[in-house]
């Protein structure tokens, strides 16, 4: 259940869900061209960007 409340989070905040859905078809698409270098760097990229949206949110609440 706590993850399900961190996804919730995740998405507070103008146009989350837009750079949450251009991250994930970002990696996507390196997975696609089978750019495994790409890929894994651009999903620790995304998480550590996840990570920070989300203390961001805890800060100000």
């Amino acid at each position: 259940s706590l993850s399900h409340y961190y996804r919730v989070l995740n998405f507070q905040g103008e146009n989350r869900e837009l750079v949450v859905f251009n991250e994930h078809l970002e990696i996507l698409n390196f997975m696609k061209r089978r750019d495994e270098e790409k890929a894994s760097v651009m999903m620790r990229k995304h998480l550590e960007t996840d990570l920070t949206h989300l203390k961001e949110i805890f800060a100000n609440h």
